[in-house]
């Protein structure tokens, strides 16, 4: 296990972006297109850089964007290698139940005429 203070950057960036699919894919709703899913995933690898870059004390200069590359690479690599192969995506994404999904519409009222 590794400590904020003792790791590098760089190196508590990719432990994130190896951990990150499994949040990506707890958070995404199936119903959703792939371009607002490609947006969430950025906008959790940006979130995460940030908390990570401010965790280990570098949160100035390029170091947010140099965790951001790292996260962003480590996570792609982390689910084309290991958690889409393997079916773990569809698997986490069908415990999502994190987020509630918006209700069903409610049916139109009949008419009395």
């Amino acid at each position: 296990m590794f400590h904020a203070s003792t790791a590098t950057l760089l190196e508590v960036s990719a432990a994130v972006g190896a951990a990150l699919p499994v949040a990506v894919a707890v958070v995404k709703q199936q119903k959703w297109s792939s371009r607002v899913k490609s947006f969430v995933g950025l906008g959790l690898c940006a979130g995460a850089a940030a908390l990570t870059a401010w965790l280990t004390g570098k949160l100035n200069g390029l170091h947010p964007a140099e965790a951001f590359a790292v996260i962003y690479g480590a996570t792609q690599a982390s689910f084309e290698g290991v958690y889409k192969p393997t079916g773990a995506d569809d698997w986490l994404a069908r415990i999502g139940f994190l987020l509630p999904s918006a209700p069903p519409p409610a049916p139109p009222a009949a008419s009395t005429k």
